[in-house]
This record gives structure tokens, sequence and C-alpha cells, in this order.
């Protein structure tokens, strides 16, 4: 998860979220928002973490792993670059657990009787697009592919109650 800091990181974040957290700072910290709060924080477009983070799947040494790292660190923390060796670790133990490449959520059985999708931001920044090689749809945000659904998909709709915002 990420800890935001400063002010007007808890504004920004806050907003997207319409959530007042600069005046309960504490809130960005409780387990139901810990993992909205760090996916806002991230898909910031001034800070282009997915574009450096999707560097990380093109390294082949420990020495380019750890320069790219740094990069992300010092987006999300300033100049405060402790901790490296343990976040590659991590990294690595991902990367063996995920099959290379897929680095999208993929949502099977998916029923609009029954299932939620909790999205962050509006939902003019998303869209669904059909799959071209299966049955199915893929959800983006912006133009970034992060979940693919499969099941009752056919008349899916973002103005459906099945998606949160």
């Amino acid at each position: 998860m990420i800890h935001l800091t400063g002010r007007g990181e808890y504004r920004k974040v806050g907003k997207a979220l319409n959530i007042d957290l600069e005046k309960q700072p504490q809130k960005a910290a409780t387990p139901e928002l810990a993992a909205r709060v760090s996916a806002v924080f991230w898909v910031q477009p001034e800070k282009q973490l997915n574009g450096i983070a999707d560097q990380l799947m093109n390294t082949k040494t420990t020495a380019d792993r750890t320069k790219v790292m740094k990069k992300i660190t010092k987006r999300v923390a300033g100049s405060q670059i402790q901790g490296i060796e343990d976040r590659l670790i991590y990294y690595n133990r991902a990367r063996q657990q995920i099959r290379y490449g897929n680095d999208y959520a993929e949502i099977k059985d998916f029923n609009s009787l029954e299932d939620v999708i909790q999205l962050s931001g509006s939902r003019s920044d998303y869209r669904l697009v059909p799959l071209f090689d299966q049955p199915g749809l893929s959800l983006r945000y912006q133009n970034d592919v992060i979940a693919t659904i499969s099941g009752n998909v056919g008349n899916l709709s973002l103005t459906g109650s099945y998606f949160q915002f």
C-alpha cells in the first residue's frame, strides 16, 4: 500500500474518491480504503507510474530492475529510496506467481445479478471493449486494460448497478 504524505496528496486523492482525506487523513489507512487510495495515487497521470512499472517486465538483470525500482520509488516517496532490496524481493516473488505479461485482473463467471465491480474515479474514465480472441469483455481505464470479464457479459454496461464508482 502507498502511504500518502503531504496535504496536497490527501486533497487530490480524496477528491478522486469523494472523501475529505485532508480533514480525516486517518481514513486513508483503513482496510476499507487503503487499496483504493493506493490505486488512485498510482494512476495519477503526472506520476506516470504504470509506464515506469512496465519497464520492469523488460529488465534482464538485477541491476536494471534496481534502476527501474528506484525510479518508481522516487516518484512515490521523493528522495527516500530506502527498502529497494525488499521491494525487489517482493517483486520477484510476485513475478514468479503471476503469468508473465498478464498484468490485469481476470474476472471469471461474472454474474450481473450477484456480483459487483468496484472502481475508482469516474465512469467516463472507463470503457468496455469486446475481446477479439474469446467471448467476454476487456475493462479499460483510459487506454490500459485493467481486467477481462467472462461469464454473462452480453448486456454489460458501465451504467449498470454492478459497476460502482
